[in-house]
């Protein structure tokens, strides 16, 4: 079965093997950038929930620390020695100059922070003793006939109840006055520190009051906050105390239901609410939250239970799987484009690499047909050479017995006659055959000795370069003429250059890289083309045969040995000659050397 499927393979064209090769790059590519667009869009979402999470701790240590400064501001209003010569004694309070100094006071602290709605100062009872608002950019005392008392109020009650020294933050609210909620809604948070006296007793409550837009702002102007955008906060109750869509904040003091397991499940609520800080997945999404408590800056604390939340929506995370997709996808027709590109210029290299290696055997097969004929030749002037002196004493014999006969025997005359038409034929077919094998008429022209080297080079330098053998030319005074047939120095060229490459082929793992050079030059009236190679070189013994007919140094069936007698026999004819050096192992190098053609030397002609 392998071996039927092998030869099916074998026996497919080559553009049927390109595109089959082709096709099972391209699947593997295929199932690569699947596996690798997978990984991506994990890796991705891995890195946007670690995003998600540093962005909900992040805007909740924002609100934490402008909390701790506004915890800060209060004590040190506290600590405001006019303030504590006005507690110490609660009927100071009625003592106008210790009542104005105080206001001016907390106006000033007012003015210089702009980031307190108001400082209220009431007794043990809830009644304002001291109130300034911060109104139109202004710090303002509230005049004494319009102070309140407010000893139901939740935050009042909640406040009393803390010990000395303790502080009491509110969770965001509205801020209300005479009872209803102001227009526009102002939300705040109330910080509150009670005040004692000396002897401990507790004589009434500082608060504190804080735009908490401003407090809110700072995470959405915040820059390292990627997702501010989609940020949440939500109170104890699942109330959203911030959200993008303003109209559904503060449900709870509004009478709304826009709460969280609301609009979207119990489930996903009681998850938020049963853990400080965490990531889940729900049927929206992924949810992201960490609590605004803080403990450490808060000990004291424990009404103030808030969450930034974070929802990466389902949408979203298919946004960013198409996105990687899409990306995949680009990439995988870019590498489709450009293996294809490089299956096509190899399919048209070997494409030309086989037509050039059936131009070599088309050029081998007339190389070894010609030294057929040449070994023809050299059989049939053997031949003509040995039959034709019998051939002339037989006839002679003959004609001296017909002589003798005088005629006198019609039946012998007749023999004869017969004889001798017989002998003509055979003289004829000889001298035929010694006409084959003598030198052929050819007409000389001159030429340039560069374009013989030239053209070859063209010829040979494909199958040099698929041999990985290096070919260095060194050819001067390329045009120089010489005198003789171009095509036929180019085939001596050929049979030169291609037993170099066998030369190297032959020496195989004991050579280093194959190089043949060619080189050219005048000497002395001739021209010198020296072939070179690195090759297995010839054995002393074999170099005096080396221009025989017949002889080959090649293994059987991969040379007839009329390659080099060829060659020196069309060099000869040139008037010119070729001789080898060569040394076992090492190399070997071939020196043709032609007559200079000048204009006195005349201008074509005939030899035979």
């Amino acid at each position: 079965m392998e071996k039927t499927q092998f030869d099916l393979i074998n026996k497919m064209s080559l553009k049927a093997r390109f595109f089959l090769v082709y096709f099972l790059v391209a699947l593997v590519s295929g199932y690569f950038f699947y596996f690798r667009h997978q990984s991506d869009v994990e890796k991705t979402m891995t890195s946007l929930i670690a995003s998600e999470k540093q962005s909900v701790r992040s805007a909740a240590s924002i609100l934490t620390t402008e909390l701790v400064l506004a915890k800060s501001d209060l004590q040190s209003l506290v600590n405001l020695p006019v303030f504590k010569n006005l507690t110490q004694d609660p009927h100071k309070t009625q003592d106008q100059n210790s009542r104005k100094k105080v206001v001016v006071a907390f106006q000033d602290f007012l003015n210089r922070k702009k980031e307190y709605a108001q400082i209220r100062y009431l007794d043990h009872q809830g009644r304002e003793v001291i109130r300034v608002d911060y109104r139109n950019s202004q710090a303002q005392e509230v005049p004494m006939a319009d102070l309140q008392k407010e000893p139901d109020q939740l935050f009042l009650l909640a406040s009393a109840k803390l010990a000395q020294e303790e502080i009491f933050i509110s969770t965001i609210e509205l801020d209300t006055e005479d009872g209803k909620i102001k227009s526009p809604p102002e939300p705040i948070v109330r910080i509150g520190y009670n005040i004692h006296s000396l002897s401990g007793q507790r004589n009434g409550i500082l608060f504190l009051t804080c735009f908490a837009q401003r407090i809110s702002h700072q995470f959405m102007t915040d820059e390292s906050l990627e997702n501010k955008s989609r940020l949440l906060l939500i109170n104890s109750d699942g109330y959203y105390l911030h959200h993008p869509n303003e109209e559904i904040e503060y449900g709870q003091i509004f009478n709304r239901e826009n709460k969280i397991e609301a609009e979207y499940s119990a489930e996903t609520w009681r998850q938020i609410q049963s853990q400080k800080s965490g990531s889940f997945v729900a049927p929206e999404g992924i949810w992201t939250f960490h609590g605004l408590t803080n403990r450490e800056h808060f000990p004291e604390l424990q009404g103030l239970d808030l969450k930034v939340v974070l929802l990466l929506e389902n949408k979203l995370i298919e946004q960013i799987r198409l996105s990687s997709f899409q990306l995949e996808i680009t990439f995988f027709l870019l590498w489709l484009f450009f293996i294809g590109v490089i299956f096509g210029l190899f399919f048209a290299f070997a494409e030309r690499k086989a037509q050039e290696q059936e131009e070599q055997k088309q050029i081998r097969e007339n190389v070894q047909n010609l030294s057929r004929l040449a070994s023809l030749g050299t059989l049939a002037a053997g031949i003509s050479h040995e039959i034709n002196n019998p051939l002339a004493i037989m006839k002679t014999m003959g004609m001296i017995i017909k002589d003798k006969a005088n005629g006198d025997c019609a039946e012998l005359k007749e023999f004869f006659d017969k004889h001798d038409q017989a002998l003509d034929r055979v003289t004829a077919v000889v001298r035929s055959l010694k006409n084959l094998s003598g030198p052929r008429t050819y007409v000389k022209t001159p030429f340039e000795i560069g374009l013989a080297i030239d053209e070859v080079v063209n010829l040979i330098q494909m199958q040099v370069r698929l041999k990985n053998i290096d070919l260095k030319l060194d050819i001067r005074d390329g045009e120089t003429e010489v005198m003789g047939e171009l095509l036929k120095l180019e085939e001596v060229l050929i049979a030169m250059i291609t037993n170099a490459l066998d030369a190297i082929e032959e020496l195989g793992e004991y050579s280093q890289r194959g190089l043949i050079s060619i080189s050219g030059y005048q000497e002395g009236g001739q021209y010198q083309i020296r072939i070179e190679d690195n090759g297995a070189g010839i054995r002393r013994a074999d170099l005096p045969f080396l221009f025989d007919p017949f002889f080959t140094t090649k293994p059987t069936g991969r040379g007839a040995g009329m390659g080099l007698a060829v060659a020196h026999a069309y060099v000869r004819q040139m008037g010119g000659q070729i001789s080898v050096v060569s040394e076992w192992r090492k190399g070997t190098v071939f020196t043709i050397q032609l007559p200079i053609y000048t204009s006195h030397s005349g201008r074509g002609g005939h030899a035979s």
